[in-house]
């Protein structure tokens, strides 16, 4: 009976969704083994690498969190590639295809890694599995599902990490939003192009159609646009296109960027999968997908000093660098990453900041002889990229002082100008004026429409590009939107900004610019059917007239406008205008009791960083609020804590004690010293001097 026990073996694992769940937890293990041992040789070398080729924030244990689930994809691609063999690490980079070159590349890793015992039980466990699935059902499972593994990267990151999915906003553009952007550009290429008759399937004969995802992800949108250029068509005779045949010219003209690693290996074996399953059209030896793992804000001059990085990165390098400077794109979709804190900070800061950072009434004024400021800006732009590689800084000084003299305004809050989908909107503007004409076709945050911040990328939207489509699906949970109804109006994903798809035209002669819009409200499910049930050319679309000051891209009631505008701004009523005090931390800067906030304040005096965050749940940190800052300006004044702690109104009627120091990026992250004082009681003042700002009048 013990050796019958002992001798059993478990079923073989037969469904994908029971497999990516196993897979989770020895990969999670992997995870934390990587960063335990993140002082050794090998692991270390890995990481310099990847955190010099990506960017430079990444972090170690964001990198151990990408590479452990790309090891564990590498070898799950090859299992798939050889479904009756048995995987190990000796034939496990022979096992992937020559055309997955970077996770080929990657699986080497497997076996420096193998030579750290806690690390080798690891791999040892995940190969055991993988080995221990029926593969033909699993493969038959997948099949059963249109984008089968994409879903089966939700699955096994649930399993994996519930939280990583919104940390990272690793959420799946829905299908119906993912196939109206695309049947819009087709459209939109069939009406304007003329040598893109037939729309992207024109691609499979003109190489001057290229496509590119500067968001790929787990690759939905290229996926879509590999669907729709490789539709099988009815010819005169009854018969079906042979064109189709010439799918490697796609191959060679729809590009994607991706820089996380894991969407990046999963956009590869979704794809390549979709070509043999679905297209019937197995990708050979030399048929590489024009994917490439590379930061799209990251400039080419920024990564062109580097040196020492493995030969698979030199090579992706060289490609991103070749896409991003020289390639003429015709097309460019997706969907970018909304993130105002960004941490993307190089030159395309400055990019977005000379450009959608400018005042609207100054973008066309000469300050040369023939010579606009837009102009000028893009002059110094072409130049900073020079200058970047040769170390000079001219440029970027010149570009500064123009940037102070003409930007927006008595702006309270410009950050939001950076957000990491503005960037994105900047990059594909910049490929589309280069090239002179194109499309945009992509979906966002929808701040940009009215927010008085984007007035100056909203006029530069209206100069560079000739008709606008804009269709709002609202759904934002923050300003809690409701239908015209008043029903509850929901988000197509599980985010709290409401989203708009964009899709923009440039046409090769200039034109006076057109722009459509139209709003959708609703159940989430309802805006899907909605989706799937029109396309650009039967939406009843609504013009719109943007005027100045502010260009807004929303319909507004015009009819009193102009006698509104004879009135005076409250601007000009008071003295002061600032946002008010911002803590970033309300649960550590704001207390009920006098009390509370100073056993806080001396444990911040004594306290370990790691013991503050476990006991005050202090979470990540973020750009203007750090703990490492907090804790500072807290022992700065240890011997005297009282003499800074004041009572505020931190809403109307309610009164709250907070530490006070007057300095910014500290235990309050903005405290606003104008604004502030207003907010103490009538007999309470300040003990400490505020240096007084320089405030808008």
């Amino acid at each position: 009976m013990f050796k019958s026990f002992f001798n059993y073996e478990a079923a073989p694992i037969t469904n994908a969704k029971d497999f990516a769940t196993h897979l989770s937890a020895p990969t999670k293990y992997l995870k934390d083994a990587l960063i335990t041992y993140q002082k050794d040789t090998q692991v270390s070398s890995i990481f310099k690498n990847f955190k010099e080729y990506l960017y430079e924030e990444l972090s170690f244990e964001d990198f151990s969190d990408a590479f452990a689930q790309t090891l564990t994809y590498s070898l799950f691609l090859a299992k798939l590639n050889h479904p009756f063999e048995k995987i190990d690490l000796n034939n496990v980079r022979s096992s992937i295809p020559k055309n997955f070159a970077v996770i080929r590349e990657m699986a080497d890793f497997l076996k420096k890694l193998d030579a750290i015992k806690e690390i080798q039980w690891l791999l040892n466990e995940i190969l055991s599995l993988i080995n221990h699935v029926d593969m033909d059902s699993i493969i038959k499972d997948l099949n059963d599902d249109k984008d089968p593994y994409l879903h089966f990267y939700e699955t096994f990151l649930s399993a994996y990490d519930p939280k990583l999915r919104e940390k990272k906003g690793v959420y799946y553009t829905p299908d119906s939003v993912v196939k109206f952007i695309i049947n819009a550009l087709d459209s939109l290429l069939k009406t304007h192009f003329k040598d893109a008759p037939l729309g992207l399937k024109s691609a499979l004969d003109n190489e001057n159609i290229k496509l590119l995802d500067f968001a790929t992800g787990t690759g939905t949108f290229l996926l879509e646009a590999f669907r729709k250029a490789l539709e099988t068509r009815k010819t005169s005779d009854g018969g079906t296109s042979t064109k189709e045949d010439k799918y490697q010219n796609l191959l060679k003209q729809f590009y994607g960027f991706e820089y996380l690693i894991a969407p990046y290996a999963i956009a590869h074996l979704n794809l390549s999968q979709a070509f043999k399953e679905e297209f019937k059209k197995p990708l050979k030896e030399d048929d590489a997908l024009k994917i490439i793992l590379t930061n799209t804000l990251i400039q080419p001059s920024e990564i062109a000093a580097y040196r020492g990085l493995q030969p698979i990165f030199e090579t992706e390098l060289k490609s991103a660098q070749e896409i991003k400077k020289d390639e003429n794109i015709l097309i460019i979709t997706g969907n970018p990453p909304y993130s105002g804190a960004s941490s993307n900070e190089g030159l395309f800061e400055w990019e977005v900041k000379a450009t959608y950072g400018i005042e609207p009434k100054f973008q066309t004024i000469e300050i040369e002889k023939n010579v606009k400021l837009t102009d000028k800006i893009k002059t110094l732009l072409k130049n900073l990229q020079t200058q970047k590689e040769s170390g000079g800084k001219d440029a970027l000084k010149e570009l500064k002082n123009l940037h102070s003299k003409y930007k927006l305004q008595n702006e309270k809050n410009p950050k939001w100008l950076l957000d990491d989908y503005v960037k994105f909107m900047r990059f594909a503007q910049n490929k589309i004026e280069s090239l002179g004409h194109g499309l945009f076709g992509f979906i966002s945050n929808n701040a940009f429409l009215d927010n008085p911040t984007f007035r100056g990328l909203r006029r530069s939207l209206l100069e560079c590009y000739d008709e606008l489509y804009i269709l709002n699906l609202h759904g934002n949970a923050r300003k809690k939107e409701k239908t015209p109804q008043g029903a509850k109006d929901e988000n197509v994903f599980d985010i709290m900004q409401g989203v708009s798809i964009n899709l923009f035209v440039k046409k090769a002669q200039i034109t006076k610019p057109k722009i459509r819009y139209y709003d959708v409200y609703g159940q989430r499910a309802e805006k899907y059917a909605f989706l799937a049930q029109h396309d650009i050319n039967s939406i009843e679309w609504l013009e719109l007239t943007p005027r100045e000051p502010f260009y807004l891209l929303l319909p507004l009631e015009t009819s009193l406008l102009d006698e509104y505008e004879q009135g005076f701004s409250v601007q000009e009523m008071f003295q002061i205008g600032s946002t008010g005090i911002c803590s970033q931390r309300d649960h550590v800067v704001f207390h009920k009791t006098k009390e509370s906030l100073l056993k806080l304040l001396k444990d911040f005096s004594t306290l370990e960083p790691s013991e503050l965050r476990r006991i005050y749940k202090i979470k990540k940190d973020g750009r203007d609020w750090r703990l490492e800052y907090a804790i500072r300006d807290v022992r700065a004044n240890a011997d005297n804590l009282e003499k800074y702690i004041v009572l505020c109104q931190y809403h109307p009627f309610d009164y709250r004690y907070t530490y006070y120091t007057g300095k910014s990026k500290s235990f309050i992250a903005y405290p606003r010293g104008e604004v502030f004082k207003h907010m103490l009681p009538p007999q309470q003042t300040l003990k400490h001097p505020i240096k007084r700002a320089k405030m808008p009048r």
